[in-house]
């Protein structure tokens, strides 16, 4: 008998995908301080980010990826370990030119 394995696997979700990246990151908090991060992957509507630390973010936040001249809002989605996913909720149309 055979079993159809893709039935079992959860559905992806995303409509991009996300490109593996190892990118010096720093998210600038609403009062103004700042954090470093490595970006691990992206895509035109998010990103993985490596705290290197349990993460305390807030809500919302602006990633800024220098090497890239890339900045954008963004929204935290989920917290695992040291690691943040976020969404972008601007600079979508400049992300998707860079990262797609």
């Amino acid at each position: 008998m055979k079993t159809n394995t893709a039935a079992s696997a959860p559905a992806e979700r995303r409509q991009h995908q996300r490109r593996d990246v190892d990118f010096a990151g720093s998210i600038r908090f609403p009062d103004g301080t700042a954090r470093a991060c490595r970006v691990k992957n992206i895509s035109p509507m998010g990103a993985l980010l490596d705290l290197g630390a349990k993460p305390e973010l807030p809500a919302t936040f602006r990633l800024i990826i220098s090497s890239e001249m890339f900045s954008a809002d963004c929204e935290l989605r989920h917290e695992t370990g040291h690691q943040a996913g976020v969404l972008f909720t601007s600079s979508r149309a400049e992300a998707l030119a860079k990262f797609s």
